[in-house]
């Protein structure tokens, strides 16, 4: 089971902080001029994640409070973060299954960016959209498994790319 959130406020990402397990997965890297800062920035909002336990009203009211202007930020330069939750049973131990184990893939992709799971050229291009069922499922087997996620920021790099042949989602790109 999966489920997914845009995270644009520190509100937003309150409701991913519990998890057993977090991984931060970099989708697009940012232009050289900007890396380093986007890096720093990418560190504040993550490098204290680890020590946040969710009963600790006062320790995440703190956290979500000093990572709301890197957020600002990382939006201001044109990148977003989505996070996807995924449920299931962890396997620690032979023989000794944790079930309901929770972890959150937070995926650092551009503003209104677009994507398609693999390298075939007439896989489905979706947006980043927690609305679409597909895109949620779908991003929570890829990172789950390591699969290929080719990303763009804009409609027409992706067109010029497939050379207007492209197979949108009817889901999460219909208004496009």
């Amino acid at each position: 089971m999966a489920s997914a959130i845009l995270i644009k406020s520190p509100t937003d990402f309150a409701k991913t902080i519990g998890a057993q397990q977090t991984s931060q997965i970099i989708l697009v890297s940012p232009p050289s001029a900007i890396e380093p800062h986007f890096r720093q920035l990418i560190g504040e909002i993550f490098d204290d994640l680890q020590y946040i336990d969710q009963t600790e009203r006062g320790l995440v009211s703190t956290y979500l409070n000093g990572i709301e202007a890197p957020l600002k930020k990382i939006h201001s330069m044109g990148f977003a973060i989505f996070a996807i939750t995924t449920t299931g049973t962890m396997f620690l131990e032979q023989n000794n299954p944790i079930s309901n184990w929770n972890t959150v893939y937070y995926l650092i992709v551009p503003l209104n960016g677009f994507f398609r799971i693999g390298e075939e050229l007439s896989t489905i291009i979706h947006r980043f959209d927690a609305n679409c069922e597909a895109v949620v499922s779908g991003l929570a087997r890829a990172v789950e498994h390591g699969s290929n996620i080719c990303v763009w920021g804009d409609k027409k790099t992706i067109s010029q790319q497939l050379e207007g042949n492209v197979p949108w989602c009817i889901n999460c790109c219909l208004e496009l």
